[in-house]
């Protein structure tokens, strides 16, 4: 979604309920299998209106009048009174599962563990691993059901939750490429094969994303690795970790 970045503001939903004040916010996403996640920092407000108001489901934006773009959505948990963690994907779990496979694809598997464990919305990559004849999976989670799957397949297979949908393999089409310069790019330094850059605020901008970089310290293609924002109604920061990208 391409939203006007002047006045950018984080935006909270509590269960039926909007503020776009009275906490600060801290949201963090990788190129790992980890959670996307959001911790908060409430007000003493704040802190009373979910009292009055509790909620089971958060869900974290950023935006302003000409739109907000979802960072991360799901239960949220109390640390402490005031402070409150949500997490995009937290560990899906049933009562440990054993399941039997014999002559299945690494396809046929992983369609019937996410059922198994009622995850409905996912893609995965069509790759051919070639068949299994006979093996199982003990698991509790479908996180911990696809990393037995990838050492049964042999397979280095990441996997991550973004908006709600599983990705097993694959990634979501990128239809165009943000371009970064020293107009939007506060600060930039390096660390071995990992830079990491100051910008302001880009939203649209997540983690195993391709961007395009024109400045002083770095020109071409860069693969996005990690993305952190965070701030409050008195203004908004973001950092990006980022490695040179494959021409290929």
């Amino acid at each position: 979604m391409e939203i006007n970045l002047e006045g950018l503001e984080f935006r909270l939903t509590c269960g039926e309920y909007q503020v776009t004040g009275g906490f600060d916010a801290k949201w963090q996403s990788d190129d790992t299998d980890a959670p996307v996640w959001a911790r908060l920092s409430l007000s003493e407000e704040l802190i009373q209106f979910l009292k009055d108001n509790p909620a089971d489901s958060y869900a974290l934006e950023i935006g302003n009048d000409a739109g907000y773009e979802l960072l991360v959505s799901g239960r949220g948990t109390f640390t402490s009174e005031s402070t409150v963690i949500i997490k995009d994907a937290e560990e899906t779990s049933a009562e440990h599962m054993t399941a039997f496979f014999l002559d299945t694809t690494l396809q046929e598997a992983a369609r019937y563990l996410f059922t198994v464990f009622e995850v409905s919305k996912y893609q995965m990559t069509n790759t051919d691993y070639g068949r299994r004849k006979n093996f199982r999976v003990d698991a509790a989670s479908y996180q911990e059901a696809l990393r037995q799957l990838n050492a049964v397949y042999q397979a280095d297979i990441t996997f991550y939750t973004q908006n709600g949908c599983i990705y097993y393999g694959v990634q979501p089409d990128q239809d165009g490429y943000y371009q970064l310069s020293d107009d939007n790019v506060l600060d930039i330094e390096r660390s071995g094969d990992i830079w990491v850059a100051d910008i302001i605020p880009v939203p649209g901008i997540k983690p195993r994303q391709i961007v395009q970089l024109s400045c002083d310290e770095f020109i071409g293609s860069a693969q996005v690795i990690s993305c952190t924002i965070e701030g409050n109604e008195r203004g908004i920061d973001m950092q990006i970790k980022f490695r040179e990208a494959d021409d290929g």
